[in-house]
């Protein structure tokens, strides 16, 4: 059940947790890079005619490591929809965050 419940606070992913667990458990806990390689650069995607582009992009407002985060990392300022799509972001996350006032496309 130690267990359980040090993984419980180590997902919190704040340094309070991460004392707590390490007192539960009596070891130190160090973290490391992750194993995983960066997300591999895409081939530019080109459409046909005129496109819209991303015009504003707020600073990345998602935790650390978690999904959104490296989705919203991989747009950039004057990226087209069809390269934003290219590089695995959805319509859905796209449609969101522009009505949260995280980017603007026009």
């Amino acid at each position: 059940m130690k267990c359980d419940e040090a993984l419980a606070l180590l997902r919190a992913n704040t340094p309070e947790s991460l004392r707590l667990a390490q007192e539960m458990l009596g070891v130190t806990i160090t973290r490391c890079p992750p194993a995983l390689m960066a997300w591999p650069p895409k081939p530019v995607a080109t459409s046909g005619g005129r496109d819209v582009r991303i015009r504003k992009l707020a600073s990345n407002p998602f935790r650390e490591g978690s999904t959104s985060e490296a989705k919203f990392r991989r747009m950039k300022l004057g990226m087209t929809r069809v390269e934003i799509l290219s590089r695995g972001i959805s319509s859905r996350d796209i449609r969101q965050w522009s009505e949260r006032g995280l980017l603007e496309i026009r």
